[in-house]
């Protein structure tokens, strides 16, 4: 007897773009596998489409999410080294007029 299940997708630990797929399975959950062969795992597949929608969506929004923080973090860090810069170069003005200076008094 086998059992319909629904599962979602992954690439690269992240959601497949794409609705949850009917797959048939002999037993429910791990460690057994699908009909495509693919490990059955709790964040995978699913015994009603509308939990797999939820884990999909849930995910989707997680992975966003992360996104955000990442891109918020490197704009700070960009703000730093922007900062940085701006002020290495003027420190290398300052220091190469000083050092012309000294050279021409010596």
């Amino acid at each position: 007897m086998t059992i319909t299940v629904f599962r979602i997708g992954w690439v690269n630990g992240a959601a497949v773009d794409g609705p949850p797929e009917v797959v048939q399975v002999e037993h429910f959950g791990y460690p057994h596998c699908d009909a495509d062969g693919r490990a059955q795992y709790e964040n995978t597949h699913f015994l009603s489409e509308r939990a797999a929608w939820d884990a999909l969506l849930a995910n989707v929004r997680a992975g966003q999410k992360l996104s955000v923080s990442e891109y918020e973090r490197c704009q700070k860090q960009l703000a730093y080294a922007t900062e940085r810069l701006a002020k290495d170069a003027a420190t290398r003005t300052r220091l190469e007029s000083q050092f012309e200076d000294w050279e021409r008094a010596r």
